[in-house]
């Protein structure tokens, strides 16, 4: 259903370039306060720039509810196996578990993408302390949109909405982790083109990669050090 118009005011939402990869680069993006409902408003400027192309993506951003959890769960399932690594029922029951948590625990956030009521997207995003040292750190972990036209846009919509969220309870910095494979280059690209700077690299080790025994090794060698 197209956005109706009211005297609500509108404001940036982010300022973003290219964000749709074969179509002409994003002027702008706004979100209009519609009837207390987030329309975004998305002005493309054309390679001929005497021609403006408008139109209302009526995509809802929102906090997750109870009736998104499943669609949530089969989004992240139909994900992995779109990468060829489906998921075993144990962990489909634990992220599903995980996402009811999401509203009872006061540091942990995840937002939903709607359009007409149907779950297009979610993100995940927490913050944390460190015992010590001042501030507080924001990350962002899952970022999912089925693929679509306008899939960027929605990315960077649910983005800019788990960054105020962040913000406004106490991060003092935000971050993302992207893989290093061909496979995670769009996800990285998607990054710079918000303007994330990418300024660090983690190194890591696991305690359960049966599938990869020298990774497995590596952290089996650590708890058994002592032992020798």
């Amino acid at each position: 259903m197209p956005p109706r118009r009211s005297g609500h005011g509108s404001y940036t939402l982010h300022p973003v370039s290219s964000l749709f990869g074969g179509l002409p680069p994003i002027e702008r993006v706004r979100r209009l306060n519609v009837s207390s409902c987030p329309y975004f408003h998305v002005s493309l400027r054309t390679r001929d720039s005497r021609k403006l192309r408008m139109f209302f993506m009526a995509v809802i951003i929102k906090p997750l509810e109870a009736p998104h959890v499943e669609p949530v769960v089969a989004l992240w399932q139909q994900s992995c196996a779109d990468l060829g690594t489906p998921l075993p029922d144990h962990a489909v029951e634990q992220i599903r578990t995980n996402m009811q948590r999401y509203g009872t625990q006061p540091d942990a956030y995840c937002f939903v993408a709607l359009d007409a009521e149907v779950v297009v997207g979610y993100l995940t995003c927490t913050l944390t302390s460190h015992p010590i040292m001042p501030g507080r750190a924001g990350e962002i972990e899952e970022l999912n949109v089925t693929a679509r036209w306008d899939r960027r846009a929605i990315e960077a919509a649910l983005v800019q909405r788990a960054v105020r969220m962040l913000q406004q309870h106490g991060a003092t910095s935000i971050h993302v982790r992207t893989g290093t494979d061909r496979d995670e280059a769009r996800h990285r690209a998607f990054w710079r083109q918000l303007g994330w700077a990418n300024d660090m690299t983690i190194f890591s080790i696991y305690g359960n990669v049966p599938g990869a025994p020298e990774l497995q090794g590596v952290w089996d060698a650590y708890r058994t050090a002592d032992e020798r």
